[in-house]
């Protein structure tokens, strides 16, 4: 049924979807398997420079080119189906979705022994900051994504900083019993809060350890002054009215707050989370525990910042994404902050889970 909701009108889906695959097929890369533990750390005097390698020297084996031509005819065929009607509906989009998935899989795997080749020579990379996040990129595709959350007063008006995007909005409120939605950062803007429960009509938490004013936002969401991060850790937060004053904080997991509000064992259909910092424990937590099995999550969208200020380098990047692959979430999202951050060091990411956006 989600499968329905979200491709809509399936021939035009597949005929689509098969000048897309063949299009981005194209990309060549390896396949090695990546290791299943986190980026080891390098010595100091290990950290200089980077010679770039040529992704033209990347090859496919005849095992990968092989996996690409089946790819292609399975998609091919899913294309040619529901131009003839042969199938049922629930066959033919299982073939183009399966197709999907193996596209997805490639360019994750090309990222992924990309990013384990240039940790190998060094963990400062790249020289020049403005390219920290290049390698990351959207390698999904949600066919309903929306800026969500913003000021406007009407949907899909929602522009500049502060909205989400968010895959299926519709889809998420239309399932059975009430979504569940954890804002993490608030500041008191609480549009995304409202659009939220007035679009969705989810039950909404927010949270923010910085917060120092009475919260305006009791009409859409739950507020808790609780910092994510691990469990009975200490962070250093930055006062929302002081900004040169920093204090420590002791943090919560997610999984210890889904617990405390009686949410362990339920669906946390998207957690938004913009914390100056925090995401690299508390995020990089959070996909761990969905891959042990722990948490259940639909999307997630983060902003991850780049401050040397916390001393977060490529391992701490690459172990975030590296927790989201294991996890099963899939970046179908990537936006530059523009308004903030220098425009470089700050970028939006949206992920969500591979079994959500089938």
């Amino acid at each position: 049924m989600r499968s329905r909701n979200l491709l809509g009108n399936a021939v035009g889906l597949l005929v689509a979807a098969v000048l897309y695959f063949e299009l981005h097929l194209q990309i060549v890369g390896p396949f090695a398997h990546w290791r299943e533990h986190e980026v080891p750390s390098t010595s100091a005097h290990q950290r200089e420079g980077l010679n770039n390698r040529n992704l033209n020297d990347w090859a496919l084996s005849s095992d990968e080119e092989e996996s690409k031509q089946r790819a292609v005819a399975n998609m091919k065929h899913a294309a040619t189906a529901a131009v003839s009607g042969s199938g049922t509906d629930e066959g033919r989009c299982r073939i183009a979705l399966d197709s999907l998935d193996e596209l997805f899989d490639r360019k994750r795997r090309i990222r992924q022994e990309l990013v384990k080749s240039l940790i190998a020579k060094t963990d400062v990379w790249p020289k020049e900051e403005t390219a920290f996040f290049d390698l990351y990129e959207p390698e999904a595709v949600c066919l309903l994504d929306e800026r969500f959350g913003g000021s406007g007063e009407k949907r899909y008006a929602h522009f500049g900083d502060g909205p989400k995007f968010v895959c299926g909005a519709d889809v998420v409120a239309s399932q059975e019993g009430t979504c569940l939605v954890y804002s993490v950062g608030s500041k008191n803007e609480i549009d995304f809060e409202r659009s939220a429960k007035e679009i969705m009509g989810c039950e909404v938490h927010t949270f923010d350890p910085t917060l120092r004013k009475p919260f305006i936002g009791d009409k859409y969401a739950v507020f808790h002054p609780w910092g994510f991060g691990r469990e009975g850790g200490s962070m250093e937060v930055r006062d929302s009215n002081i900004t040169t004053r920093y204090y420590n904080i002791t943090t919560r997991s997610l999984a210890g707050v889904m617990k405390s509000l009686r949410h362990d064992g339920k669906i946390l259909d998207i957690l938004k989370i913009d914390c100056e910092g925090c995401e690299y424990e508390a995020v990089t937590d959070a996909f761990k525990e969905i891959a042990a099995g722990n948490l259940t999550i639909g999307q997630v969208q983060v902003e991850i910042h780049k401050y040397y200020r916390d001393g977060h380098d490529l391992h701490d990047l690459a172990n975030l994404f590296r927790a989201a692959d294991v996890a099963s979430m899939r970046i179908f999202h990537k936006e530059r902050n523009g308004w903030g951050c220098n425009g470089y060091k700050c970028v939006e990411y949206s992920f969500v889970s591979e079994s959500v956006l089938r």
